[in-house]
């Protein structure tokens, strides 16, 4: 499960670990080659938090995606629209992606009768996000990469794994 960790402000980033099941050998065949696609440090993947794949305002009347409402934002807030009007549309510990970042709802976030809505949120925006560019609500992801070059499993006759892969937002 991901977490931010503070690093010095606007270098916050998300970390986080990613543990397999038990894995066959073909299977651990494909995840090491994997591995070794992305060259150590080199190379990025999508990563995302699976325990938290959808807003907790799922349930009900679903907000979907909104927009971002004028280019130049930064902060820990960003105003919106495109949203229904007068609803709740996230909660306080929600996770939302706005291009490839992604952000923690640090309160709950209701629409006004406009549909618009000002997001607060961790860690601080790092690149304004475009004029129109989408709140994505289902699926968020980050672009990460590998926190070490290193990586280990256990084996036995019948299985393989877990593997433990450690990994940080590619900032």
């Amino acid at each position: 499960m991901p977490t931010i960790a503070a690093m010095d402000g606007k270098t916050d980033r998300w970390v986080g670990a990613y543990v397999t099941p038990l894995l066959s050998q073909t299977q651990l065949d494909l995840f090491h080659a994997w591995l070794l696609s992305l060259q150590g440090r080199t190379g990025t993947f999508q990563a995302f938090d699976p325990d938290r794949k959808q807003p907790s305002t799922l349930s009900g009347g679903f907000p979907g995606n909104g927009q971002v409402n004028g280019a130049g934002q930064t902060g820990m807030s960003l105003a919106t629209s495109n949203w229904p009007a007068s609803s709740l549309i996230l909660r306080a510990g929600d996770l939302v992606q706005i291009e490839s970042q992604l952000y923690e709802m640090t309160a709950d976030i209701n629409s006004d009768g406009l549909g618009e809505a000002t997001l607060s949120f961790e860690p601080e925006i790092r690149t304004s996000p475009a004029d129109l560019a989408s709140v994505i609500t289902s699926s968020p992801v980050m672009i990460a990469r590998l926190s070490s070059p290193d990586f280990s499993w256990n084996t036995d006759i019948l299985k393989t794994g877990p593997v433990t892969i450690a990994f940080e937002e590619a900032l």
